[in-house]
């Protein structure tokens, strides 16, 4: 296990995150309290420091479950948590209380502490927003976190869920007051689901902000080879695969044989290859699956495999990507491949439109 810096916190980080939003079997499909710690067991026991949960997975039995585990040795464990969304409907004194969740004082300083007791520390790692409440201004939300951080019950931020442009305006906000920023976003990405790479992943880049990513196995679509996932999701307990979720599954599966790994390793892979600024969230219900996605860190997928993988996955990048594409031989005066700069990970992609015409009536 080798370790990163989480954006621009010095934070040092497992390359792999281990989430625990399926411990407890307080709802459906969760692990068992054993099989929860054969989790933890597994992942700690091959270097992994970085832990990722909320206040309402599991109705908080996750939260309790990685506090008896981390308990005896918190101070060398990186645990990240969320709070947004509402917690336990049993623990709701109030139903339909306006303030009983989202991003106001009231509440953030609240659950935060409640996370606390249910985590059996006395400092988060890392807080993440898990999602975006609109009706706090951004100025209010960010001086709450950084009391938040001067309290010391939170040493780092993160936002999850959240457009790019919210998360630029409120670093900036920060900057400007010398509060607190974000040092990492929470993303949903995988070879299914792409369009992070449009304007958050950019923004990351330009801000040097980590990109923690979850659901990177697609909901269990790349958990298996095709054969195996057909059979799973067979349109009664999941519903069937699209033609492009299987045309993704059987480029998967074709490049596992090849590697000589398994299927979630080669989209685990696939995601480590896209920057060294992406972290990937590891789930699994018993220690065998911790241990199968583990072994992605020592694959690598030869650069044929990775372009195939990339067109089959690919996506119509969309405006303004696209127009900014096309119009590049008008920016650059027809000099754009020689002139030594960066550009965002997008201008690589497969061209959708091929001249400026095709943009105009």
């Amino acid at each position: 296990m080798k370790y990163k810096i989480l954006g621009q916190s010095g934070l040092k980080v497992s390359q792999m995150c281990l989430g625990a939003m399926n411990w407890g079997s307080v709802t459906v499909g969760g692990s068992t309290d054993e099989e929860a710690k054969s989790c933890f067991d597994a992942f700690v026991e091959q270097g992994g420091n970085f832990f990722d949960t909320a206040n309402m997975y599991h109705y908080g039995h996750s939260s309790e479950l990685l506090g008896d585990f981390i308990h005896a040795e918190r101070d060398r464990f990186v645990i990240a948590t969320k709070c947004t969304f509402r917690p336990h409907p049993l623990e709701i004194k109030y139903p339909n209380d306006p303030n009983g969740a989202g991003h106001n004082r009231k509440y953030l300083v609240r659950e935060v502490e409640r996370e606390l007791q249910r985590l059996k520390t006395d400092y988060i790692d890392v807080l993440y927003l898990h999602s975006w409440d609109f009706s706090v201004p951004v100025k209010t939300l960010m001086q709450t976190l950084n009391d938040l951080v001067r309290s010391g019950k939170v040493l780092h931020l993160g936002a999850t869920n959240v457009p790019a442009y919210l998360v630029m305006e409120a670093n900036m906000i920060a900057r400007q007051y010398g509060w607190a920023e974000f040092d990492a976003c929470e993303c949903q990405y995988s070879l299914l689901s792409r369009s992070i790479e449009r304007e958050i992943i950019p923004m990351c880049d330009h801000l040097g902000l980590s990109v923690t990513v979850y659901e990177g196995l697609a909901g269990g679509l790349l958990c298996g080879d095709e054969e195996e996932i057909k059979q799973r999701f067979n349109g009664t307990a999941y519903p069937l695969p699209t033609k492009r979720e299987l045309a993704l599954m059987h480029e998967a599966s074709v490049a596992a044989k090849e590697v000589g790994c398994s299927v979630p390793q080669v989209a685990l892979a696939w995601l480590l290859s896209k920057g060294d600024n992406i972290i990937p969230i590891i789930g699994g219900r018993i220690g065998a699956h911790v241990t199968d996605n583990l072994g992605a860190l020592n694959v690598k997928l030869p650069q044929a495999t990775i372009d195939r993988l990339d067109e089959v996955s690919g996506y119509e990048i969309g405006f303004p990507q696209e127009m900014i594409r096309v119009c590049d031989v008008w920016v650059y005066n027809g000099q754009f491949n020689n002139i030594e700069m960066e550009v965002p990970k997008w201008y690589g992609m497969k061209r959708t439109r091929t001249s400026i015409g095709d943009f105009v009536d």
